[in-house]
Protein backbone atom coordinates (compact mmCIF):
# COMPACT_ATOMS: atom_id res chain seq x y z
CA UNK A 1 0.00 0.00 0.00
CA UNK A 2 2.49 2.34 1.00
CA UNK A 3 4.71 1.52 -1.93
CA UNK A 4 2.33 1.83 -4.28
CA UNK A 5 1.32 5.37 -2.78
CA UNK A 6 4.77 6.24 -2.65
CA UNK A 7 5.16 5.37 -7.04
CA UNK A 8 1.77 7.45 -7.10
CA UNK A 9 3.47 10.55 -6.11
CA UNK A 10 6.43 10.32 -7.75
CA UNK A 11 4.25 9.54 -11.18
CA UNK A 12 2.16 12.85 -10.01
CA UNK A 13 5.40 15.22 -9.47
CA UNK A 14 6.76 13.90 -12.65
CA UNK A 15 10.06 12.42 -10.98
CA UNK A 16 8.80 8.83 -12.33
CA UNK A 17 7.26 7.77 -16.23
CA UNK A 18 5.00 5.42 -16.39
CA UNK A 19 5.95 4.53 -19.75
CA UNK A 20 9.21 4.08 -19.22
CA UNK A 21 8.91 1.93 -17.19
CA UNK A 22 10.12 -1.73 -17.99
CA UNK A 23 7.06 -4.33 -18.41
CA UNK A 24 8.98 -7.29 -17.31
CA UNK A 25 6.27 -9.90 -18.95
CA UNK A 26 6.41 -8.17 -22.34
CA UNK A 27 8.73 -9.67 -24.89
CA UNK A 28 9.31 -8.26 -29.18
CA UNK A 29 7.28 -11.59 -29.79
CA UNK A 30 4.01 -10.43 -27.92
CA UNK A 31 4.40 -7.03 -30.24
CA UNK A 32 1.72 -7.20 -33.54
CA UNK A 33 3.59 -6.97 -36.47
CA UNK A 34 1.02 -4.95 -38.72
CA UNK A 35 1.01 -2.40 -35.88
CA UNK A 36 4.77 -2.05 -35.63
CA UNK A 37 4.98 -2.01 -39.64
CA UNK A 38 2.55 1.11 -40.03
CA UNK A 39 4.58 3.01 -36.65
CA UNK A 40 7.27 2.39 -38.78
CA UNK A 41 6.04 3.70 -42.15
CA UNK A 42 4.69 6.81 -40.53
CA UNK A 43 7.66 8.09 -38.88
CA UNK A 44 9.90 6.91 -42.45
CA UNK A 45 11.56 4.06 -40.84
CA UNK A 46 9.98 1.01 -43.12
CA UNK A 47 12.26 -1.75 -43.52
CA UNK A 48 14.14 -1.20 -40.91
CA UNK A 49 14.71 -3.87 -38.37
CA UNK A 50 11.37 -3.52 -35.52
CA UNK A 51 14.36 -4.25 -32.86
CA UNK A 52 16.44 -1.66 -34.11
CA UNK A 53 13.26 0.97 -34.53
CA UNK A 54 12.09 -0.07 -30.71
CA UNK A 55 15.61 0.60 -29.70
CA UNK A 56 15.80 3.46 -31.55
CA UNK A 57 12.66 5.46 -29.87
CA UNK A 58 13.48 4.10 -26.37
CA UNK A 59 10.86 1.02 -26.11
CA UNK A 60 13.27 -1.77 -26.10
CA UNK A 61 15.98 -1.49 -23.08
CA UNK A 62 18.77 -3.77 -21.70
CA UNK A 63 17.58 -3.81 -18.28
CA UNK A 64 19.56 -6.53 -15.87
CA UNK A 65 21.40 -8.41 -19.28
CA UNK A 66 17.95 -8.79 -21.14
CA UNK A 67 15.97 -7.00 -23.40
CA UNK A 68 12.76 -5.29 -22.18
CA UNK A 69 10.29 -3.39 -23.03
CA UNK A 70 8.62 -0.78 -21.96
CA UNK A 71 5.22 0.33 -20.45
CA UNK A 72 4.79 2.51 -23.71
CA UNK A 73 6.05 -0.16 -26.61
CA UNK A 74 3.17 -2.83 -24.66
CA UNK A 75 0.58 0.13 -24.95
CA UNK A 76 1.02 0.74 -28.33
CA UNK A 77 1.87 -2.56 -30.04
CA UNK A 78 0.58 -5.29 -28.22
CA UNK A 79 -0.99 -8.31 -29.84
CA UNK A 80 -2.69 -8.78 -26.76
CA UNK A 81 -3.17 -5.99 -24.02
CA UNK A 82 -4.61 -8.02 -21.93
CA UNK A 83 -2.02 -10.39 -20.71
CA UNK A 84 -0.79 -7.70 -19.57
CA UNK A 85 -1.40 -5.23 -15.90
CA UNK A 86 -1.71 -1.81 -17.74
CA UNK A 87 -4.95 -1.57 -18.34
CA UNK A 88 -5.13 0.60 -22.02
CA UNK A 89 -9.14 0.89 -22.33
CA UNK A 90 -12.43 3.49 -22.66
CA UNK A 91 -15.67 2.28 -21.56
CA UNK A 92 -18.56 3.80 -23.17
CA UNK A 93 -21.62 4.13 -21.28
CA UNK A 94 -24.66 5.06 -22.62
CA UNK A 95 -27.67 6.33 -20.28
CA UNK A 96 -31.60 6.63 -21.18
CA UNK A 97 -31.78 10.20 -19.65
CA UNK A 98 -29.01 13.00 -18.28
CA UNK A 99 -28.42 11.41 -14.71
CA UNK A 100 -27.38 8.02 -14.32
CA UNK A 101 -29.43 6.09 -11.69
CA UNK A 102 -28.74 3.20 -9.62
CA UNK A 103 -31.15 0.11 -8.01
CA UNK A 104 -34.86 0.32 -9.21
CA UNK A 105 -33.76 2.94 -11.00
CA UNK A 106 -31.01 1.70 -13.25
CA UNK A 107 -30.84 3.40 -16.67
CA UNK A 108 -27.90 2.76 -18.10
CA UNK A 109 -28.61 1.30 -21.74
CA UNK A 110 -25.27 0.39 -23.16
CA UNK A 111 -22.18 -0.14 -21.55
CA UNK A 112 -18.92 -1.28 -23.56
CA UNK A 113 -15.41 -1.51 -23.00
CA UNK A 114 -13.07 -1.39 -25.53
CA UNK A 115 -9.59 -2.66 -24.86
CA UNK A 116 -6.89 -2.22 -27.67
CA UNK A 117 -3.53 -1.41 -28.27
CA UNK A 118 -3.76 2.58 -28.11
CA UNK A 119 -2.97 2.56 -32.14
CA UNK A 120 -6.65 0.97 -32.80
CA UNK A 121 -8.33 2.26 -29.73
CA UNK A 122 -8.98 5.72 -31.26
CA UNK A 123 -10.03 4.78 -33.94
CA UNK A 124 -12.31 1.46 -32.55
CA UNK A 125 -13.99 4.03 -30.38
CA UNK A 126 -13.96 6.68 -32.56
CA UNK A 127 -16.62 4.53 -35.08
CA UNK A 128 -18.31 3.07 -31.99
CA UNK A 129 -19.01 6.40 -30.36
CA UNK A 130 -20.09 7.19 -34.27
CA UNK A 131 -22.50 4.38 -34.39
CA UNK A 132 -24.21 5.41 -30.95
CA UNK A 133 -25.02 9.13 -31.88
CA UNK A 134 -28.45 9.58 -33.40
CA UNK A 135 -28.70 11.19 -36.89
CA UNK A 136 -31.13 14.07 -38.42
CA UNK A 137 -32.51 13.90 -41.35
CA UNK A 138 -34.61 17.34 -42.67
CA UNK A 139 -36.20 17.98 -45.82
CA UNK A 140 -34.44 20.68 -47.89
CA UNK A 141 -37.21 23.37 -48.37
CA UNK A 142 -35.89 24.76 -52.04
CA UNK A 143 -34.77 21.18 -53.55
CA UNK A 144 -37.48 18.50 -51.36
CA UNK A 145 -34.54 16.52 -50.78
CA UNK A 146 -33.86 14.54 -47.21
CA UNK A 147 -31.01 15.40 -45.91
CA UNK A 148 -28.64 14.11 -43.48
Amino acid sequence: MLGDNLRNLEYDKGGRIFEDEVCQYAKVEDLDPELLNRYEERIGAAGLDDRQVLRARGFLLDHDGEEQLTNAAVLLFAKNELQFPLNCRIRFIRIDGREMHVGAEYNVVKDKSIDEPILRLVDDAKAYIADQLREFTHQDRVSGRFIR
